[in-house]
């Protein structure tokens, strides 16, 4: 990415270091995104440039501002080589071409050719599937010990996106293509990657690009193995490869490589991430956590939801503005009896001699730890599952 060489706007943001420029501050955003991001929205306002006075960087900032940048394609243009810049005609330049890189007229066929992949009646099939692999995936989760709920929750929607995307069994395409792409996706912001970007044999820079030639490779494959067998997918790549706009093309095979990497991106990590955020600010709020339970166990009565038969529970619609907007003290959980079902069940001593050891407590950036086998969470077992299941997360 271009980051020197721009004229000078007036344009707040915080200063750039003496003699290395913008570069630091937007190696520092990479760092630190959630921190430093909140930080320029505070202090800069809903426009703030990564080094101040600088255009090569610019960050907007609420729904006003992303829809006056992502509405008016004649004056913002998607940039693809963002903090790294990609070869023409190289695989990793394939995997960077989908919907979310591409100019406006571009972009508008392309959504035309995704819609039927997000139409309700394919929502509602993917349903039956997402519902299995979560089943599965809870079931190996680790009881009675401390992990990392970060790592669950990417596994789990790994297994989700192969699954439902791109139709390969949630388990062995998580570990082959799932890992690949994951791996992929997290040099894309390595430091390493975008301070060195040379491609020598052994670098971050090198792997990026070896990553991305096995990644298609084996997009080419699955692309010849569903057009082998056509009509019998269901999964989103499947009915993305079969639509036909109004001249009756559909996606090359480079353009279903772009967007194929895009579904699985869009898919996946933000996914996980909020699942991530969801469980641990749950536990920031007891009292709604133990109204979710009750109420999904009223609704489901220990069966996995499915389309249609799953409406939001009071606990999970959104509130009036206000209303628990702060986290409760996290040593709250351990001072208060939680309700089950109606049963009071009170907080145990060795709880609290656990959470009295353990540091003060703080925002995660990325990160949360799971901790099972807390009484906070302790519930009575799932008819469907036959043991019970509990968690406390703890944020690193």
């Amino acid at each position: 990415m271009r980051l020197t060489g721009f004229a000078p706007a007036p344009i707040p943001g915080p200063r750039a270091l003496p003699f290395i420029g913008p570069q630091a501050n937007a190696l520092r955003i990479i760092a630190d995104p959630i921190g430093r991001l909140t930080e320029m929205h505070r202090v800069h306002g809903d426009v703030a440039a990564a080094a101040g006075g600088s255009p090569a960087l610019v960050c907007a900032f609420g729904a006003e501002r992303n829809r006056e940048v992502l509405s008016n394609a004649a004056t913002f243009e998607n940039d693809s080589d963002f903090f790294i810049e990609f070869p023409l005609g190289s695989n990793l330049r394939k995997l960077v071409s989908g919907i979310v890189f591409q100019p406006g007229e571009a972009a508008r066929r392309t959504r035309r050719l995704m819609m039927p992949a997000f139409q309700k009646t394919a929502l509602d099939g993917y349903a039956k599937d997402i519902a299995a692999v979560t089943t599965a995936a809870l079931d190996a989760w680790p009881v009675g010990a401390t992990t990392d709920v970060a790592a669950l929750t990417r596994e789990l929607v790994q297994r989700v996106a192969v699954q439902c995307f791109f139709g390969l069994d949630g388990v062995a395409g998580s570990r082959d293509l799932g890992h690949i792409v994951t791996e992929w996706i997290d040099l894309l912001t390595s430091p390493l990657v975008i301070a060195l970007q040379r491609r020598i044999p052994g670098t971050p820079y090198s792997r990026l690009f070896d990553l991305a030639d096995e990644i298609v490779a084996q997009l080419l494959r699955l692309f010849a193995q569903k057009r082998a067998t056509p009509g019998t997918g269901r999964d989103a790549l499947a009915l993305v490869m079969n639509a036909r706009d109004d001249d009756g093309r559909g996606l090359t095979d480079d353009e279903l490589i772009g967007e194929a990497t895009a579904l699985y991106v869009a898919g996946h990590d933000t996914q996980a991430k909020t699942l991530a955020w969801t469980l641990f600010l749950l536990e920031q709020h007891p009292k709604i956590l133990a109204d979710l339970l009750d109420e999904l166990d009223s609704v489901l009565h220990g069966a996995p939801p499915h389309a249609g038969g799953l409406r939001a529970p009071p606990a999970a619609r959104p509130r009036p503005q206000g209303e628990h907007a702060r986290p409760q003290s996290c040593a709250d959980p351990l001072r208060a009896s939680v309700s089950v079902r109606g049963a009071s069940r009170p907080v145990y001593a060795a709880a609290r001699r656990q959470r009295a050891a353990q540091p003060p407590r703080r925002l995660p950036t990325t990160k949360a730890k799971r901790c099972l086998d807390s009484p906070a969470f302790l519930r009575p077992p799932s008819p469907a599952r036959g043991r019970s299941r509990s968690s406390v997360f703890t944020p690193t």
